[in-house]
Parts: structure tokens; sequence; C-alpha cells
């Protein structure tokens, strides 16, 4: 039988994903025993057989230092992550959002004055073989839920380019 304090928690794992080690629930677990907060969210890596595109997504999203996620520029990934059972028992995911749910869940909870941590040690593998038209399609239903959500994800093609080309990265010179 679990502890007390895990059968009040939920984790969150992507049916594609694989913890990096096994210490991986321990990690993600913690940050979440305070009172204050509603979510942990846990680093992700790429696969071998990851695209570029999204290894470098990964990356820039999920980096090495971790803390508490600023109100103003509200994220999380429940692809690996941690909530409070009784904060989703009074209002779970958004059912009619095409995409980040997790992203609306974590809004809804900090703008009421809790916090969601994020922990680059509770790491995952994030395995997707996506085609690039699901990737497209993706990113099109993530753009509608952001509308709806309240947050901005602005792109400008060219700057993409010219950051894709100037990021670097590890082991490209």
């Amino acid at each position: 039988r679990a502890p007390a304090a895990a059968r009040r928690n939920s984790a969150v794992l992507s049916a594609h994903a694989i913890p990096a080690d096994d210490t991986w629930l321990e990690r993600l677990l913690a940050p979440l025993r305070p009172a204050d907060v509603a979510l942990v969210y846990g680093g992700q890596r790429g696969h071998q057989i990851s695209k570029f595109s999204e290894a470098r997504d990964f990356e820039r999203n999920f980096p090495d230092h971790g803390g508490e996620v600023d109100p103003e520029y509200p994220f999380a990934n429940n692809a690996n992550s941690a909530i409070k059972k009784a904060l989703w028992s009074e209002h779970p995911f958004e059912k009619g959002l095409p995409g980040l749910e997790d992203i609306e869940w974590a809004k809804y909870w900090m703008n009421k004055g809790l916090k969601v941590l994020y922990e680059p040690a509770a790491c995952i593998v994030h395995v997707h073989t996506e085609s690039w038209e699901q990737i497209k399609r993706r990113f099109h239903r993530e753009g509608m839920a952001a509308r709806w959500v309240g947050i901005k994800i602005l792109r400008h093609i060219p700057g993409e380019v010219w950051r894709e080309v100037g990021w670097g990265g590890p082991g490209l010179g």
C-alpha cells in the first residue's frame, strides 16, 4: 500500500515516455508535498529516434535548472507531471480544449495563489514518432488552445529559422 502522501497525489506519464532513472517518481513527487504547490512537472529529453527539431525543443523547454513557474508566463507539461488529487477533483482538465490543457490547469491554480514547479531531475525520455503532418496538426491545435487559454504563442517564421540555425546546442560546434 502506498504511503498516505502518495495517495493524495497523482503522477501523470505519457504513454510514449520512459522514466530516465529509478528515482524519477520520488523526484517528481517530493516537490509536490508543500500545501501551496498544485503541480510539479519534470524534465524531458529526446530519444535516439527523435527528430532533430524535437530534441532541440526539449532542450529549450526543459532546461537543466528548475524552479517556480512565473504566473505571467504559465507553462506546464502533463507528459511528465504530478498533481494534487483534491485540486484535480475541484478543477479537472478542460475537456473542450484541443490541447494545452496542462497549461490551462496550471494557470487556473496559479491565479488562485498556488505554485507550479519545474523539477528537471525528474526526467523522462519522451519518444515521438510523429510525421511532419501530425506535428503540423498538433501545433495548429495548440495554437487554437492558446487563444482559448489566453496565452500568446507568437511565431515569426524567419525568426524561427534563424533561431534554429543559431541555436547550436550540444555537439553542433
